[in-house]
């Protein structure tokens, strides 16, 4: 019931959710504007802040949304991996393999990658009758489906490393805000001091 609960939580964050069991409150959840919100007050603001944000950008027939996990991020098991085509959790062996080949080498052997991850496609391109319980789901095109994930997943990895790399970048020689310590090539002029000599102290020059 409790699994069952979080991911109606996680799918539906526009609702309020609360959980007790044997009459303690286990969790309560407000309604929220967002997945990141939702995600927090279920999880916890340290798991959301290595998460990275997928971008909605339509592929074709697909729109592939939500939260994964920076490169790393990773658990031994899918127990933090929560899949749904258009709003109804499910489970699909296309869209796992599909993630960890988005994530390569990002993703150590024998991990699972934590992810919230969302799909949109017209109902006519999903068969749900899979399953007894609409669980499992196939796709009309899983190959489309595939592409559509793994690039999905490399934009958002290949964002996050872009963004690392611009913080921790070498200074541009115009870039005007990095100062340089003076080294050997950075003397002054014969006559010249690098800095003014105290009072009543005289300067030396070679």
């Amino acid at each position: 019931i409790e699994h069952q609960l979080n991911l109606q939580a996680i799918g539906h964050p526009k609702i309020a959710f609360s959980f007790l069991r044997d009459e303690r409150l286990v969790f309560q959840l407000p309604a929220t504007k967002s997945l990141r919100e939702r995600v927090r007050d279920l999880m916890g603001s340290e798991l959301l802040a290595r998460l990275l944000e997928v971008e909605p950008l339509p592929r074709g027939k697909l729109r592939v949304s939500g939260l994964i996990g920076q490169a790393g991020v990773s658990r031994a098991s899918r127990t933090q991996q929560f899949l749904f085509v258009n709003g109804r959790a499910v489970e699909s062996p296309l869209i796992g393999a599909a993630l960890k080949e988005g994530y390569h080498t990002a993703l150590m052997k024998g991990q699972f990658p934590v992810t919230f991850l969302f799909l949109e496609l017209d109902p006519a391109e999903v068969d749900v009758n899979v399953h007894p319980a609409k669980r499992e789901v196939r796709f009309r095109d899983p190959a489309g489906v595939r592409e559509g994930i793994v690039a999905a997943i490399r934009r958002t990895l290949e964002s996050d490393r872009n963004s690392w790399q611009e913080q921790f970048r070498a200074p541009t020689p115009d870039d005007t805000s990095f100062v340089r310590p003076a080294n050997k090539m950075d003397l002054p002029n014969e006559g010249q001091t690098a800095f003014p000599a105290p009072a009543g102290v005289p300067t030396v020059t070679d």
